[in-house]
C-alpha cells in the first residue's frame, strides 16, 4: 500500500483550519448564533427615569420620571405625560429582543440610522445609575418570499457601548424619535354630551349669547335653536384634543369663554386670548395647560350665534 506524504496531510489540514476560520469571519452575520435574549436585563422594579435624545431633536431630550406616578418632565418643569405613555415606553424597551445580527462595522452605523447623531438615544435610570443604554435606529418591513417588502416590522437596534447592530422585530423608531411636546397630554376637553343643559358663549361687547335646553328643545333665548347644529357642536366637544401647545401662558383676563352646565352645575370652562399669530387656549380638563389654536380650529370650538339658528332663519 502507497503511504500518504505526511506533509501532504498537514498542508490539506491547514487549508482546511484557513477556510474555516475565514468563512467564520466573513459569513453574514444573520447565520450567527449567538444572540443575546434581550438587549435590556433591567428590574423595571428599580427604574427611576427614561432619558431618550431623539434623533429629531437633539439638543432637547425627553425625561419621563417615575417618581409619584409617570410625568414629563422639561427641566425643572412638570408636564402631563400622554396617558399610558410611560408604562408603555418601558413595556417596549422591555421587549427589546434580536432576532438577527445586522452588522459589527462601525461605518455601518449611520446608514441603519444608530450612530451618534444619526440614532435615538435610550437610557433606562436608576436615580444616577444608567442600567441600560441604547441606540435606536431605522425602522422597517421585511421581505416576503413574493415581495421586497409587507413582511413583519422590524428595527434596528444597537447597544451604545458596542458596535454590534441587532434587528429587532416592532416598529420603534416612531415610537421614541419624538419630540417633547409629542410626548405631552394633547386631551384639551372630556364631556358628556348628554349632560349638559346650557352653553354660555361670553364674548365682547354685545355678541355674547346662551343655548339653553328646555322642554326637550334647545332654545337661543325665547326662540328655538338648530338642534341639530347643537347636538353637532357638543359631540364636537366631547372628547376633543388638541395638536399643538402654546410657547407661553397668556396673561391678563380670557378675551372669550365657553361655558357649559347642567341645571345651574358647572361641568367645563373653554378660556381664550388672542396672539400675534393664533389664540391660546385652555379648558378646565388641563387649566395649567395652554394649547394653541389657528383660525380654522378656533372656530369649531367657539361657535357664532349665526352657527345655531335654524337655516331658514339665517340671513
Amino acid at each position: 500500500m502507497k503511504k500518504t506524504d505526511p506533509w501532504k496531510l498537514a498542508v490539506i489540514l491547514l487549508g482546511l483550519i484557513l477556510v474555516f476560520m475565514a468563512v467564520k469571519k466573513f459569513r453574514s452575520p444573520r447565520l450567527e448564533g449567538n444572540l443575546p435574549t434581550a438587549l435590556t436585563d433591567v428590574d423595571t422594579a428599580k427604574v427611576t427615569d427614561i432619558i431618550i435624545t431623539p434623533a429629531k431633536s437633539r439638543s432637547q431630550p425627553v425625561r419621563i420620571s417615575k417618581a409619584g406616578g409617570w410625568k414629563l418632565m422639561n427641566g425643572t418643569q412638570s408636564l402631563r405625560l400622554e396617558q399610558g405613555a410611560g408604562s408603555n415606553a418601558l413595556r417596549m424597551l422591555m421587549n427589546l429582543r434580536p432576532e438577527r445580527m445586522v452588522s459589527k462595522r462601525r461605518e455601518k452605523w449611520n446608514e441603519l440610522n444608530v450612530g451618534d447623531s444619526t440614532g435615538t438615544r435610550v437610557q433606562l435610570m436608576a436615580g444616577t445609575s444608567v442600567e441600560a443604554d441604547l441606540v435606536i435606529g431605522r425602522s422597517g418591513f421585511g421581505q416576503t418570499p413574493t415581495a421586497s417588502y409587507g413582511g413583519p416590522a422590524y428595527t434596528y437596534v444597537r447597544l451604545y457601548d458596542e458596535p454590534e447592530v441587532y434587528a429587532v422585530g416592532g416598529f420603534f423608531d416612531a415610537q421614541f424619535n419624538r419630540s417633547i411636546d409629542d410626548w405631552r397630554d394633547k386631551a384639551f376637553l372630556r364631556l358628556k354630551k348628554d349632560s349638559v343643559t346650557r352653553i354660555s358663549f361670553q364674548y365682547p361687547a354685545d355678541s355674547s349669547f346662551v343655548i339653553e335646553r328646555r322642554d326637550g328643545k334647545w332654545l337661543i333665548g325665547n326662540e328655538l335653536a338648530d338642534s341639530s347644529a347643537v347636538k353637532s357642536y357638543l359631540s364636537g366637544m366631547e372628547y376633543r384634543n388638541a395638536a399643538s401647545f402654546a410657547p407661553v401662558a397668556p396673561t391678563g383676563s380670557p378675551l372669550v369663554s365657553v361655558i357649559f352646565e347642567q341645571n345651574s352645575k358647572r361641568l367645563a370652562t373653554i378660556d381664550a386670548w388672542p396672539t400675534e399669530t393664533d389664540w391660546s387656549v385652555r379648558s378646565s380638563h388641563q387649566p395649567e395647560t395652554f394649547f394653541s389654536m389657528d383660525g380654522a380650529t378656533r372656530k369649531d370650538v367657539f361657535g357664532f350665534r349665526k352657527r345655531f339658528i335654524p337655516a331658514e332663519k339665517r340671513k
